[in-house]
């Protein structure tokens, strides 16, 4: 997990980024529920795709401690 100090420093370097972002977005015409909809919907995808890595990597891992445990 990432520490309390190191999140906020996460969070003050991607602020500026997604404001820009989320300001191009609505000057390109899309409505605000809208692009908070499809910014979550990005999210909640960009965090099942680190969740599905995570679980495959420790299963490979796993796997990997078994094999040279039987040998």
């Amino acid at each position: 997990m990432i520490e309390i100090e190191n999140a906020e420093i996460l969070r003050k370097s991607i602020s500026e980024s997604f404001s820009v972002l989320v300001a191009n977005a609505l000057r390109s015409g899309w409505a605000e529920h809208d692009l908070a909809l499809m910014l979550t919907d990005l999210a909640e995808t960009y965090v099942m795709d680190v969740g599905s890595r995570m679980i495959a990597d420790n299963s490979l891992r796993a796997q990997h401690t078994l094999d040279t445990l039987k040998n």
